[in-house]
């Protein structure tokens, strides 16, 4: 479609798409961290960067969810994209390092 000065808009449809994608991807780094796939989670994170944030429901991050598992390599691909990812708290205020003196 095009606005009335002759600028492309984006459909409904197109947005849908787009925002269904990118949660896909941020489903996709929480359940890579989760199994410890680090190539499917730098997959991801190359295709959407910010997905490296992504949260679940509680508050959990890719890196807790690694931590959890202890996915010591996914955990390490992790800091090395952004280290404060180290010092988010879940709902609980609980940070990775928790999750890791658990494991």
């Amino acid at each position: 479609c095009r606005w009335p000065d002759g600028e492309h808009c984006i459909s409904a449809q197109q947005i849908e798409a787009e925002v269904a994608a990118h949660y896909s991807l941020q489903a996709s780094v929480l359940s890579s961290a989760a199994q410890g796939n680090t190539e499917q989670l730098c997959n991801a994170t190359q295709a959407c960067p910010e997905a490296v944030y992504a949260r679940n429901e509680l508050g959990y991050t890719a890196a807790h969810l690694a931590a959890w598992g202890g996915h010591v390599s996914t955990l390490a691909v992790l800091i090395h994209m952004d280290a404060s990812i180290l010092t988010a708290s879940d709902v609980y205020g609980q940070i990775p390092l928790h999750f890791a003196a658990h494991t």
